[in-house]
């Protein structure tokens, strides 16, 4: 489960950056930032709930706050 889950991961944050780059001002709109935290919550929350290891629930905890940090920036700079 932890490869399944850093995979997810890695093609969620690739399908995001690939998103921005093609459609910027997608970034700002609300469904894509409603949508980006229910999966970066939904990702901590699998992680604090079903994996023993820390190493997932500190990943996800690091892609909640850059989640965060993107959300609030995209917001600040339009």
């Amino acid at each position: 489960m932890n490869t399944a889950f850093a995979l997810g991961e890695i093609l969620f944050g690739l399908f995001g950056l690939v998103l921005v780059l093609q459609a910027p001002k997608l970034v700002v709109q609300w469904p894509v930032v409603t949508l980006t935290l229910v999966a970066a919550v939904g990702w901590l929350a699998i992680s604090f709930m079903f994996l023993p290891y820390k190493e997932p629930k500190i990943i996800s905890s690091i892609f909640v706050v850059l989640v965060l940090a993107a959300t609030l920036s995209s917001f600040l700079i339009t």
